[in-house]
């Protein structure tokens, strides 16, 4: 691949800074521009990451065909970065990417990215194994212990154990975020912060009781500690790529908090009634 630098010209007024430029820069080799101050250095790297109009000429990509060099084929840094002084460094980043909407892909808020985060490091299923390999396997084999009172009640104690475990890391990620975001320049929009901390606390209880009201519905182990159930197997692989697809959603971070915490709060809702419902008949050992 080759960069080609074709009659390049600009002048600033009535001074002429660079003269049908012609180059061709090689892909592997590394080029050093050596000149006196005002010879016309900076001014072409500008022309080049088209920070200033120049009055003729083009950039060239050449592979197995030419195109004009756009800005996604150039990565430019400059020494001394040029920016407004009257903007924090997040009011600059957040101004740079509203202007430039339509050239970035795939551009998402903090809150996208944090239902996969909150969704690998929550330890709902493996508690959930755990409880069985330790407890439920032999515990299940007694009459007394398969009773729904018996069961709702212990069903209860797992869920704010659970929740507990994976609310203390979720608390330092949810203060960790807000602190950063405070720190950087903060937010005209005030109410991102607690949208912003409680959206994580919510993923948080959501995951634990997603995963704990699967085990309970779908209770997948038998008497060998078997996986059996291809219910909770779909079940979980479709949480994965509902995650994952979240990723892929471009939304205001303020819009996409509230639909966190009002999903979450639905979702635990109508997920514990059914346990209160079914649980009794679906916890029990698989054959």
């Amino acid at each position: 691949m080759r960069l080609i630098v074709k009659d390049l010209t600009k002048k600033f007024d009535q001074k002429q800074v660079l003269t049908d430029i012609n180059f061709t820069f090689e892909q592997g080799k590394i080029y050093g521009l050596l000149g006196r101050n005002g010879a016309g250095k900076t001014t072409f790297f500008n022309c080049l990451n088209k920070d200033i109009p120049f009055d003729s000429g083009t950039f060239l990509l050449e592979d197995e065909s030419q195109k004009e060099a756009t800005l996604s084929d150039i990565g430019y840094v400059l020494s001394t970065p040029n920016v407004p002084e009257f903007l924090t460094g997040r009011e600059f980043l957040k101004f740079f990417l509203e202007i430039n909407q339509k050239v970035i892909k795939d551009l998402k808020s903090i809150d996208e990215y944090f239902v996969f985060v909150m969704y690998i490091i929550n330890r709902g299923q493996v508690v959930s194994q755990a409880m069985f390999m330790n407890c439920d396997h032999s515990m299940l084999t007694y009459g007394f212990y398969r009773e729904p009172k018996v069961i709702l009640n212990l069903f209860r104690e797992r869920l704010k154990s659970v929740i507990v475990i994976n609310l203390l890391p979720a608390l330092v990620i949810a203060t960790g975020l807000v602190f950063l975001l405070y720190m950087s320049g903060g937010t005209t929009e005030w109410l991102e912060y607690p949208l912003l901390f409680f959206s994580i606390i919510a993923m948080s209880i959501f995951f634990s009781v997603h995963h704990l009201v699967m085990y309970y519905l779908l209770q997948p182990y038998n008497v060998h500690s078997e996986l059996k159930s291809s219910t909770y197997t779909v079940v979980n692989a479709i949480t994965y790529f509902a995650c994952y697809y979240m990723l892929q959603i471009k939304m205001p971070i303020f819009i996409f908090g509230l639909m966190t915490i009002i999903f979450s709060i639905l979702y635990c809702f109508i997920s514990l009634i059914l346990v209160y419902r079914f649980a009794p008949k679906t916890f029990k050992l698989r054959i």
